[in-house]
């Protein structure tokens, strides 16, 4: 199961360019888990990962080839772990 988002709960302390999780955040996703998603289930996390929210003046991401061996899938406007299968396939497709 891949669970991210939430970043909207502590948007300030959010908006940064360090690439750390914060314990707000890792507590807040793992409350949902446990009550919203599976709740009455053991689980165990095996990877904890952050990264860098990119914004923009429009909400359309950007996915093009920059060169022959280089590709680009950014703006994603905070929604990365929802996009990522449909721009990971548009990638896939372009290479």
């Amino acid at each position: 199961m891949l669970l991210g988002g939430g970043r909207n709960q502590d948007f300030k302390t959010e908006e940064t360019t360090a690439f750390e999780t914060t314990e707000f955040l890792q507590n807040h996703l793992e409350k949902f888990l446990k009550e919203v998603v599976i709740p009455d289930h053991q689980y165990a996390i095996a990877l904890r990962w952050s990264g860098i929210m990119a914004m923009g003046s429009e909400k359309t991401p950007i996915v093009k080839q920059l060169s022959q061996r280089q590709f680009c899938a950014v703006r994603l406007s905070g929604m990365g772990v929802a996009l990522a299968p449909e721009i990971g396939e548009r990638v896939a497709e372009m290479i």
